[in-house]
Formats: structure tokens, C-alpha cells, sequence
């Protein structure tokens, strides 16, 4: 029998990851690679100052692990405020924000690495997370709901790859909105299951227009258009609009209409991408049915 090198406990882990990475590299990769390394530099001080460490660092993605889930938490607001004010110094098309997911699970340790599916799914969670956001699992959220001010909206479960059951994931932000992170309508899992059909006119949400090629002034007049978009819909009155305040935090797409649409409650999700070729500017845009 093969001597047992390994470990097992419970840890609270941490999945970060740099959100445009790849463009940045594109434009300038030295530039890139700096900027990186500073926020990484940042991340693995604040998981220190809160009792927790780094590793297996690969690419843009960087793990932490915690003993203590509430610490993770506090760890994680504290390194997403802090890259939040160093990205505010730099030109908008070139700043590199982070996305993290946290879960809470058994691991095999083996070497200061870890592995195991709760590894697995706090990498998945960061998938879920806004920029400069935070996602968590329904774990985590049982072990820190009582302790801390942060607010949790609820998307829902949904199936992970290469993971058996399904996860319960939420938005995570500082009470009070006092973070870039905090969600503007937090609601907790148990209000969310019991929620009624809702009543009125359907909701309609305008996500932020992308702006293709990465000119800043294209990026300025996509907004426009998107809170002009709004503006009209709110004269109707057979549509619910949801806010500019709300719809703007989700300038990550990727996430999916139907998760973005759950987590703002509304029905229809508004996108485009606005693009100029000289001097020629086409916008595209799609209506989805959440």
C-alpha cells in the first residue's frame, strides 16, 4: 500500500482572477505584466494581513486559502478596495480588475497545494462574480450570514462543470454599498425561494454597451447610448425599467442573460456592442427573453 503523503481539512478558498488580461497583454505586454504583478502583490498582502496565503499561482488566476471564512471574506473586500483605488489612476481602457469566487470545503493538502471539488468550485464562482466583484457559495454564505454587514444576492443553483451537485451561488458586497462590489439590491436565499410571481408590467434591463477596439472616446459614446436606451424605455408604460445604477454593474456579459436577469429581476436583457471602423460607427444590439 502506497504510503499516505497527503492531508485533509477544511479550508475556505479563494479564486481570483485578472478580467482582461489577455487584451492588455495585447496592447502592451510589459505594461501587462507589471500591473498584474502589483495587484498580485496587493492580493497576497491582504490574505496575509487576515490569516490566510497564497498559491498555485498559474497565468492571470491566483488561489488563497483560509482557515476561517469570515477572515476570507474580509480579505477578499479588502484586496478588491484596494485595487478598486489603484485602477482609478489609470486610463479606463487600461485598468486590469479582479473577479474572485469563495468556497468553503474539505480539501487533501499535499505539499502547500490543494486540491479536491471544493477547489474546483471556488474557481468556477469567480465565473459568476462581477468585475471588482465577489461570488460565493451557499457554504461559505451558512458560515459568515450572521457575522458581517456584507450584503448577498441570490442567483440561484446551477450546475458546475465536472461537479456532481449543483451550488447555490451568490453576489457578495460590503453593507451599505460601501464597496464597488456591494449589489445594490441584496436579497438572501430564503427570501429568494419564497418570492412571489411578480406583479405589474415586466422588467427590462440595459447592460452597459461595449465599446469594440478599446478607444476610449467609443467606450464613452456606448454609454450614452445605452442610458439614452434607458431613458426612452422608462417614458412607457407597459415596461418596468430597472435602473442605470443596478444594470451598470454588469459590464460582464459573460455572466449570461439569464443569471443577470435573475440577480436584477427583470425579464428582458438589452446588450450591444458599439464599433468604428474610420469613419463608419455601427452599433449592434439584441433583445434576450430571461
Amino acid at each position: 500500500m502506497a504510503e499516505r503523503n497527503y492531508t485533509r481539512q477544511l479550508a475556505t478558498i479563494i479564486s481570483i482572477d485578472a478580467v482582461g488580461f489577455s487584451r492588455l497583454m495585447g496592447i502592451d505586454d510589459e505594461l501587462a505584466v507589471a500591473a498584474f504583478e502589483e495587484r498580485r502583490d496587493i492580493i497576497a498582502d491582504s490574505c496575509v494581513a487576515f490569516g490566510g496565503r497564497t498559491f498555485g499561482d498559474a497565468g492571470d488566476s491566483i488561489m488563497a486559502e483560509f482557515g476561517n471564512p469570515i477572515e476570507a471574506l474580509r480579505a477578499a473586500f479588502d484586496f478588491q478596495g484596494r485595487i478598486v483605488a489603484l485602477n482609478a489612476a489609470v486610463a479606463e481602457d487600461m485598468r486590469m480588475p479582479f473577479r474572485a469566487g469563495i468556497n468553503t470545503g474539505d480539501v487533501i493538502v499535499r505539499e502547500g497545494r490543494l486540491y479536491g471539488d471544493d477547489v474546483n468550485i471556488a474557481a468556477r464562482l469567480q465565473e459568476f462574480a462581477p468585475h471588482d466583484g465577489l461570488a460565493i457559495s451557499e457554504t461559505t454564505w451558512h458560515h459568515v450570514k450572521d457575522k458581517t454587514a456584507a450584503e448577498f444576492t441570490d442567483l440561484g443553483e446551477f450546475m458546475l462543470k465536472n461537479i456532481a451537485l449543483p451550488v447555490r451561488v451568490m453576489i457578495a458586497g460590503r453593507g451599505g454599498n460601501a464597496s464597488p462590489a456591494a449589489p445594490l439590491a441584496a436579497i438572501s436565499p430564503a427570501v429568494s425561494q419564497q418570492k412571489s410571481p411578480p406583479k405589474g408590467p415586466p422588467a427590462i434591463a440595459v447592460l452597459p454597451f461595449a465599446g469594440d477596439g478599446g478607444e476610449r472616446d467609443v467606450g464613452y459614446m456606448a454609454d450614452g447610448i445605452a442610458e439614452d436606451i434607458i431613458y426612452g424605455l422608462s417614458n412607457t408604460r407597459w415596461l418596468s425599467v430597472i435602473a442605470k445604477s443596478s444594470s451598470f454593474q454588469f459590464r460582464d456579459d459573460s455572466l449570461g442573460t439569464r443569471v443577470i436577469g435573475n440577480a436584477l429581476g427583470a425579464r428582458y436583457i438589452v446588450s450591444g456592442t458599439l464599433t468604428r471602423n474610420g469613419s463608419q460607427i455601427r452599433l449592434n444590439t439584441s433583445l434576450a427573453d430571461t
